[in-house]
């Protein structure tokens, strides 16, 4: 089934729609930069990324910018 997925940058939304995805139960770690490739390659994310944070919930709007400004 779809969501609607929102990404803020700098507390701002900048884009949305719908994302679709399913519950994964895997043996590996979830990662951030480093996706893991067909055939078990990685490839590293060229850049920097500051103040990543996963909830377990979705938050409003209103929360983001109080958390992010």
């Amino acid at each position: 089934s779809g969501t609607n997925a929102n990404i803020y940058i700098n507390g701002k939304l900048d884009n949305s729609g719908t994302l679709t995805c399913t519950s994964q139960n895997s043996a590996y770690p979830m990662r951030i930069g480093r996706p893991q490739l067909s055939g078990g390659t990685t490839e590293n994310y060229k850049g920097l990324m500051d103040e990543i944070k996963i909830y377990n919930l979705a938050l409003t709007a209103d929360q983001v910018k109080v958390e992010f400004n």
